[in-house]
């Protein structure tokens, strides 16, 4: 048997070359023909008339997602532009007025426009709010005494009300 120098392989004395025979190479490095596993993530295909293709995608499935992605875009717009009208709109036609206010106006028309004598107090709800066309009844004493009770019924979103006449 003869003597191999070190850093040579000849294959004579059956040793396989490794990482602990110096010089030798790896026969997991990659040459020229097999690139390693972290290169071929990188590839870029060559298509046979020339010319780089990623990834092949199809003409209808880019178009369907465009109109999914515009669809979605357009839905979640509407959906905003919605509530924001509805809110705007709830706001704007509804009112809270004040309750003091508001008892000493009762008191006033049934004094006034229904001849309704020696009115001592208008009791109305203790919340009073609404739009246009919503109703609340209050109740009203005479002299200490009940007397009977008004349908009260807001005219617009600036407070103005209309008292009907009075039931006993």
């Amino acid at each position: 048997m003869h003597e191999q120098e070190p850093g040579r392989f000849d294959g004579a004395n059956g040793v396989p070359p490794g990482p602990e025979y110096p010089g030798q190479w790896d026969q997991t490095a990659a040459t020229p023909e097999q690139p390693t596993a972290s290169q071929q993530d990188y590839v870029v295909q060559r298509h046979p008339e020339g010319g780089d293709r990623g990834p092949r995608t199809s003409r209808r499935l880019r178009l369907a997602l465009t109109f999914g992605a515009g669809l979605l875009v357009g839905a979640t717009a509407a959906v905003f532009a919605g509530a924001a009208s509805l809110a705007t709109h709830l706001y704007v036609s509804s009112v809270t007025l004040p309750r003091d206010k508001v008892q000493q106006q009762v008191a006033h028309v049934l004094t006034d426009a229904y001849q309704v004598g020696n009115v001592k107090t208008v009791s109305c709800p203790s919340r009073i709010a609404g739009g246009k066309g919503t109703s609340f009844v209050c109740s009203y004493t005479v002299s200490g005494a009940p007397a009977g009770k008004v349908t009260v019924t807001i005219l617009n979103s600036q407070g103005s009300l209309q008292v009907e006449p009075p039931s006993t």
